[in-house]
């Protein structure tokens, strides 16, 4: 039999208390999401909070119109490889349009995860994006269709009824 002291046993009560003090439920795009903790809390469900201002920020892209991984970081004040992780992890697309993201050269770099430009699935962005009426020459995206966030689309993204 294994025994904890009364210290630990305080010390673990204690932080599900906090953690679960700090659940916040929402209804995003009609599902029910729980965020719980903070930052230093809890820092893989830290990133579900993260990874949901990435969405909401691109879910404002609208169709025609790409943003950099730079841009939508520098929004979020974040950086732009974590919003790329968050976009690999986008469990919402194509709702939410992570196709709609290009590298800071305007590129079509990385989609469903894979960055290879031989692959199917930088095809598949290409056809997503000319689909929409996105401008692309040698895979690089025509200036005229880039989109630059404006202070309101920031302000957006913390509200929790969206």
């Amino acid at each position: 039999m294994v025994r904890t002291s009364k210290p630990a046993l305080a010390a673990k009560a204690a932080a599900n208390a906090a953690t679960s003090a700090s659940t916040k439920k929402i209804v995003w795009r009609g599902q029910p999401i729980t965020l719980h903790g903070t930052c230093h809390q809890c820092p893989i469900l830290s990133h579900m909070h993260k990874d949901l201002r990435v969405y909401k920020l691109i879910s404002l892209i609208p169709r025609g119109k790409v943003a950099t991984y730079g841009g939508v970081a520098k929004a979020i004040k974040s950086g732009p490889r974590g919003v790329g992780q968050a976009l690999r992890r986008n469990p919402f697309a194509p709702g939410v349009p992570c196709h709609r993201v290009v590298n800071a050269n305007r590129a079509l770099h990385g989609f469903r995860g894979s960055v290879d430009p031989s692959c199917n699935d930088l095809q598949d962005k290409l056809t997503l994006l000319t689909n929409e009426g996105v401008l692309v020459a040698d895979h690089i995206v025509d200036t005229n269709c880039m989109y630059t966030f404006t202070p309101e689309d920031i302000a957006s993204i913390d509200k929790d009824d969206d």
